[in-house]
C-alpha cells in the first residue's frame, strides 16, 4: 500500500460508511440529551449518569436505533477492536518476515468492513474499526537501511592482503627508510655535522634547533601552507639556519661581515622591506638545501611582497634624500634570492646595480658608520666583480671613492685587493675591444691599437699584487702548507699530477686566495695576449711570453683545485657564490684550452645547484 501523509490520514474518511455507523457517531450519550427536552434537568442528568455507569460495567445498551443493527453492545465493539488489533499485529509480523525476504510489507489501516489492502492481497480482515483512527505513517513500507555513520578522517595504511599495520610499525619503517636514505647521501662526505660546517667554528646545535623549529611549522611536501604562522619565530629559525651554514670563519673571511650581522639587522629593523627580504632569502636557501618545494613556493610569495615594499621605500627615498643602511642592504638580499631561485632573467644583476646606486646616493663621506661600513665593503666588492666580468668601469674606481671612505680607518686586506680589481676594467678599456671580459679575450687586438699603455698598467697592477702578497702571505695559500713558491717552467703532465697530489685545500682560506689568484691569472693572461697579438715588440715591456703563459696556467690550476674542494665541501650558500668570479675568470681568460673546458664544465654543474647562475652566465 502506498504510504500516505499524516495530514491525509487525519482527514475525514472519504470511503462510504454504513448508515448504522453514521448513526452511532451521531447518537452518542452526549448528543442524545437533545431528544429528552421534555424531561427536567435533574431527570436528564440522572439518566445520563446511570447510562454511563452501565456502559462502563458492560451491562448497558445503546439506544434502540443502534440495537436494531447489532451495534449496541459495547463489549462486542471492544472485542472487534481487540480482534482488529490482533489482526494488525499479525500483519505487521508477516510484513517483517516478507521485508526480510525483500517482499512488500502491508498494513491494515482502513475502516470499511473489508479493507482494500486485505482484499488486494487476499488476506483475512477483521472488519472495520469504529471511531477515529490515527494511522502511524512514520514506519517505512520497505525495510529501512541503516544510516552510515560519519567516520573521523584517519589515514589507513593497507597492504595488498588488506592487512593494517600498526602505527609503531609504520613509524619504524619510515625511520628505517630515512636512515638508509641519509646514509646514502652522507656517503660522499656531505653529512650535516662534517661537510656543511667548518669543523673549527661550526654550531650544529643551533642549526639543528633551527631545522626543528622550521619543520614543526612546515610538513614537507605540504603545498597548502598553514594560514596562521608565527612569523617572528620562523624568521629567527630561518635566519639562524642560513647564517650558520654560510659562516666561513671569523678571522680569514671578514669580507662577509655583513652576512654575520643579518640576525641583528633583522631584530633592529623597523622597515618591512628588510624583514620580508630576509624572510624570503632564508626560506629560499632552506628550500633549496633540503629540497622542500612547499617552502620554496612560500618564499616566492614573500619575495614579491618584499619587492613591493622596496618600491614604496625607493619612492619615499627620492623625496627624503639620503638612504640608510637598510635600504642599501635590501637589494643585496634580493640578489641572493635571485641566485638561489632564478626567478627572473637578469634579476640578480638589476638588484646589484640598484644596491650600488643607492650606496652612491650616500656619498663617499657617509659610508664609515658602524652599521653601513660592512655593507659598504660588501657592495664595493660585489660591484668590482660585476664590472670586471661585464667590462664596465665602476664608480668606486674614482679617486674620491678610493680614498675618502678609508680615511682614519684600519687597513683592510680585502679592500686593498678590491682596489686592484677595480682597475682591471681600465686595462681592458685601453685595448678598445667592446663587449664583456669573454669577448675581450676571444677577440684579437685591433691592428691600430697601441697596447703599450695597457701593458704598463697591467705590469703596475702585478707589482701591487706582489706587495699585497708580501704583506698578507697567509691569504695567498690554498692550503695550510707554508710552501707558496710558484713553480717555474712550462706546464707538463707530471706537474699537473704533482699539483693534484698536493696538500688538501682549506676551503676557508681558499675563498680569499682564489680572488688573489684570479687577479694574477687575469693580468698574466692579458700580458700573454698582448705578447702574442700586439704589433709592437714584446721585448719592450715586461717578462717573456713563456713566463706569462706559465704564470697564468699555474694560477688557473690552483683556482680549479680550490673550486673542486669548495664544490665538494660547501653547502649551497654564500661560499659557493663568492667563488663564481674566480671560476669565470678561468673559463674565459685562461690561455690553456683544457683549463677553459674544465672550468666551463664546472660552471655547468654549478648552474644545476644554483638556479639563478644560468641567467648570469648567458649574459657573460
Amino acid at each position: 500500500m502506498a504510504p500516505r501523509t499524516l495530514l491525509t490520514a487525519m482527514r475525514p474518511l472519504r470511503s462510504s460508511m454504513m448508515a448504522s455507523t453514521r448513526r452511532a457517531f451521531a447518537t452518542t450519550p452526549r448528543m442524545a440529551i437533545k431528544e429528552d427536552a421534555d424531561r427536567t434537568p435533574e431527570q436528564v442528568e440522572q439518566a445520563k449518569q446511570e447510562q454511563l455507569r452501565e456502559q462502563e460495567q458492560g451491562k448497558g445498551r445503546w439506544r434502540e436505533d443502534l440495537a436494531s443493527h447489532g451495534e449496541s453492545n459495547i463489549a462486542a465493539d471492544r472485542q472487534k477492536v481487540h480482534d482488529h488489533d490482533q489482526h494488525m499485529k499479525e500483519l505487521q509480523q508477516e510484513g517483517k518476515e516478507k521485508g526480510e525476504k525483500g517482499e512488500m510489507r502491508v498494513k491494515c489501516d482502513e475502516t470499511p468492513e473489508i479493507c482494500n489492502q486485505c482484499r488486494r492481497l487476499g488476506l483475512p480482515c477483521s472488519g472495520p474499526l469504529q471511531g477515529s483512527i490515527v494511522i502511524d505513517m512514520t514506519e517505512r513500507v520497505v525495510k529501512p537501511r541503516e544510516r552510515k555513520k560519519k567516520q573521523t578522517a584517519k589515514v589507513a595504511v593497507r597492504e595488498k592482503n588488506n592487512e593494517k599495520k600498526s602505527l609503531a610499525n609504520i613509524d619504524s619503517t619510515i625511520l628505517r627508510l630515512q636512515d638508509k636514505d641519509s646514509a646514502n647521501k652522507a656517503a660522499p662526505g656531505d653529512s650535516l655535522s662534517q661537510a656543511m660546517f667548518p669543523a673549527q667554528n661550526a654550531s650544529p646545535n643551533e642549526v639543528e634547533k633551527a631545522i626543528t623549529a622550521i619543520r614543526y611549522q612546515y610538513s614537507p611536501p605540504q603545498f597548502d601552507q598553514p594560514s596562521r604562522v608565527m612569523p617572528e619565530s620562523l624568521d629567527v629559525a630561518f635566519l639562524c639556519h642560513y647564517v650558520e651554514l654560510n659562516r666561513a670563519g671569523d678571522t680569514d673571511a671578514p669580507a662577509i661581515q655583513w652576512l654575520l650581522h643579518l640576525p641583528k639587522i633583522h631584530g633592529n629593523s623597523s622597515k618591512p622591506a628588510v624583514r620580508l627580504s630576509l624572510r624570503a632569502v632564508s626560506m629560499a636557501f632552506y628550500g633549496n638545501h633540503h629540497h622542500d618545494p612547499s617552502i620554496l613556493i612560500d618564499s616566492w610569495r614573500w619575495y614579491t611582497i618584499a619587492l613591493r615594499a622596496q618600491r614604496v621605500a625607493v619612492e619615499k627615498l627620492r623625496i627624503n634624500g639620503m638612504p640608510d643602511e637598510e635600504e642599501v642592504l635590501v637589494p643585496l638580499i634580493l640578489t641572493l634570492y635571485e641566485l638561489y631561485v632564478g626567478a627572473s632573467t637578469g634579476g640578480s644583476m638589476a638588484h646589484l646595480a640598484a644596491s650600488a646606486e643607492i650606496m652612491n646616493m650616500r656619498g663617499p663621506g657617509n659610508c664609515k658608520t658602524d652599521a653601513i661600513w660592512p655593507i659598504f665593503k660588501g657592495v664595493r666588492t660585489s660591484d668590482s666583480h660585476k664590472c670586471v666580468v661585464f667590462n664596465k668601469k665602476s664608480v668606486y674606481s674614482s679617486p674620491e671613492w678610493m680614498s675618502i671612505p678609508f680615511i682614519d680607518m684600519a687597513p683592510d686586506p680585502h679592500q686593498s685587493l678590491t682596489d686592484i680589481e677595480l682597475m682591471l676594467p681600465h686595462c681592458m678599456a685601453l685595448l678598445e675591444i667592446q663587449g664583456t671580459m669573454r669577448a675581450v679575450f676571444d677577440t684579437p687586438i685591433p691592428p691600430h691599437v697601441d697596447a703599450r699603455p695597457c701593458a704598463e698598467l697591467a705590469i703596475k697592477l702585478l707589482g701591487q699584487l706582489d706587495e699585497w702578497a708580501e704583506a698578507y702571505p697567509h691569504l695567498t695559500r690554498f692550503s695550510r702548507s707554508r710552501d707558496t713558491t710558484p713553480a717555474s717552467g712550462p706546464p707538463s703532465k707530471a706537474r699537473t699530477k704533482k699539483a693534484r697530489k698536493s696538500d688538501s685545500i682549506d676551503t676557508v682560506t681558499a675563498l680569499v686566495a682564489s680572488n688573489y689568484a684570479a687577479d694574477r691569472l687575469f693580468l698574466n693572461s692579458l700580458m700573454y695576449k698582448i705578447h702574442t697579438q700586439s704589433t709592437t715588440r714584446p721585448e719592450l715591456y715586461g717578462n717573456s711570453t713563456a713566463h706569462y703563459l706559465d704564470e697564468a696556467t699555474k694560477y688557473g690550476l690552483d683556482i680549479m683545485k680550490a673550486m673542486a674542494a669548495i664544490e665538494q665541501a660547501s653547502a649551497l650558500g654564500f661560499d659557493l657564490l663568492r667563488s663564481i668570479v674566480p671560476l669565470v675568470m678561468v673559463g674565459f681568460t685562461a690561455p690553456d684550452v683544457e683549463l677553459r673546458n674544465n672550468a666551463l664544465a664546472m660552471m655547468g654543474r654549478w648552474v644545476g645547484r644554483v638556479g639563478g647562475l644560468g641567467t648570469i652566465f648567458k649574459h657573460m
